[in-house]
């Protein structure tokens, strides 16, 4: 996951190789989630899951 805008400044980042690492990333809101191979994934089959990106690695520099 990459998030940036038409300037070309990324904002977040996230290719899911180091779990431990992507889960300090994220923050999960309803649901449950899992890190497996290189992908995020919800297993709950509610509607509604949710999981944002942790305001500590969302980089609003350029906004």
């Amino acid at each position: 996951v990459t998030t940036s805008v038409s300037n070309g400044q990324i904002y977040f980042k996230d290719n899911f190789d180091n779990p431990k690492e992507s889960e300090k990333k994220w923050h999960v809101l309803y649901g449950d989630w899992q890190f497996k191979n290189k992908e995020y994934h919800q297993l709950m089959l509610e509607p509604n899951c949710m999981s944002v990106v942790s305001d500590e690695y969302w980089d609003e520099l350029y906004l």
